[in-house]
């Protein structure tokens, strides 16, 4: 009788683990799937951007736009005269304190942008190495994009929310791309 309990609580706590670890690891790994998505985007229904404008950065912003096209090809690109124009850089002597750049995008109800504009300011930009230039280039087309700041998931996204300690190269992060996934297939 002993031995019969004996392995029918053994058998017990097997059923019971097989039950409960893979709600454990369903629940550890949802932190993963958590959205910063903003309510606005610039990308406009042919699933386009489109930018236009001049910047001291050019290089940097253009390493940018390859940074997210390396992912999703075509998306992001130089207004052309058979397209509208979705968003304008440009640079400014300063912007706030300590304020790298400014992506302002306008709109009247959650959804495509009426106007966008992304403003380099020189007196930061110019404190910057070339791969952080690139970084805030890349940070500042994400929020086009529709991504938020991301300040939970690690230093080393594009999207985390100070540039400055992204140690990183300009490499899209996996939750970089599940962002622009979720966006690109639900939002645009």
């Amino acid at each position: 009788m002993k031995e019969k309990l004996k392995k029918g609580v053994i058998g017990f706590i097997i059923l019971a683990a097989l039950i409960v670890v893979p709600y454990t690891i369903a629940n550890a790994s949802a932190r993963y799937y958590v959205l910063y998505l903003l309510d606005v985007w610039s990308v406009d229904s042919g699933k386009h951007l489109d930018w236009n404008g001049n910047t001291n950065y050019m290089s940097n912003w253009n390493t940018g736009v390859q940074t997210w096209n390396n992912y999703k090809s075509g998306v992001i690109r130089k207004d052309g005269a058979f397209t509208i124009n979705d968003v304008t850089i440009s640079d400014v002597n300063s912007l706030t304190a300590n304020t790298v750049a400014l992506t302002n995008q306008t709109y009247r109800n959650p959804g495509k942008s009426i106007s966008a504009t992304v403003q380099f300011s020189k007196t930061e930009m110019d404190k910057l190495s070339t791969v952080k230039k690139n970084i805030a280039c890349s940070h500042e087309i994400g929020h086009l994009l529709g991504l938020d700041e991301n300040k939970n998931d690690g230093t080393n996204l594009i999207m985390f929310n100070i540039i400055a300690y992204n140690t990183s190269n300009n490499v899209l992060h996996n939750i970089d791309k599940f962002h622009y996934d979720y966006m690109y297939n639900n939002k645009y």
